[in-house]
């Protein structure tokens, strides 16, 4: 009986895999760094911004990408990390074109710096029997850069003001078919990607790269900064200039906790 029920499952699977072939828009994905710009020289600061831009972005809404960032020293090796990050696309709402990522480091420093980043995504796999799902990535990407004291501060509008031609080597360029297919859930234990896939294209010249299309607006810039603002007033040691709302709800929440501490001290007392 076990056997006949296995055979009618895998029947049905069968059936359901080989109709979810769909179809939806191809083109070029482009992710890139867009700020800072390759060999150009900042002043130090706190809240740098590092900016990437997904072009063509709802291509990825099947690729689920991945970034993995670090930012290292003049000496380039992995030891001499500043900071790093990683942004995972995996539940992204793309509702805006370009589709901006963003974080903001500190750096109160001087001297070379560089990106050093690779970008990951899953597409079909259609050289099996049955379609699967496997990871692929981009070659190591990188910008370069330079905090000296005394150059220009960071400054996202007037920088990507002026729209030009990015180094091949910041980037990566993806060509997605309107191909999908949707991978059925695994038997339990088998570790597999599922859900739906993209196809992406084998071509013989892999497109280029160039986020410096992107233009990032003053209003786009607000966003981004009260975004990390909220973000640190979330902190448990928040910077002085968060507003004086949020410090009393903070101070609140704190006093509050210090309160359900010593209440689940004296219950841990009582039942001890």
């Amino acid at each position: 009986m076990h056997l006949v029920f296995h055979a009618v499952w895998t029947l049905v699977g069968a059936s359901v895999y080989l109709g979810a072939i769909g179809h939806a828009a191809d083109g070029v994905l482009d992710i890139g760094v867009v700020f800072p710009r390759e060999k150009e020289t900042y002043a130090p600061m706190e809240r740098f911004p590092i900016v990437f831009a997904l072009q063509n972005a709802k291509l990825a809404e099947n690729l689920k990408p991945l970034i993995d960032l670090d930012v290292l020293n003049g000496s380039m090796t992995m030891l001499d990390k500043v900071n790093e990050r990683t942004f995972d696309l995996e539940f992204a709402n793309y509702t805006s074109e370009p589709y901006l990522l963003y974080a903001f480091m500190d750096f109160n420093i001087e001297g070379p710096l560089k990106l050093l980043w690779t970008a990951w995504w899953r597409k079909c796999d259609e050289s099996g029997d049955e379609v699967s799902i496997i990871s692929n990535s981009s070659d190591k990407l990188w910008v370069d850069f330079n905090i000296k004291e005394g150059a220009q501060t960071a400054d996202l509008v007037a920088d990507t003001a002026n729209r030009g031609n990015c180094p091949a080597h910041v980037g990566v360029a993806i060509t997605v078919t309107d191909k999908t297919h949707n991978v059925p859930e695994p038997l339990s234990g088998q570790n597999k990607q599922y859900g739906t896939c993209a196809v992406i294209a084998t071509m013989s010249s892999t497109p280029t790269s160039n986020p410096c299309r992107v233009k990032i607006d003053k209003a786009a810039v607000e966003s981004m900064e009260a975004d990390e603002q909220a973000r640190r007033c979330r902190r448990l040691h928040r910077p002085a200039d968060c507003p004086k709302e949020d410090q009393a709800i903070h101070k609140s929440a704190v006093a509050g906790g210090a309160i359900l501490a010593a209440a689940l001290g004296a219950a841990a007392f009582l039942f001890a």
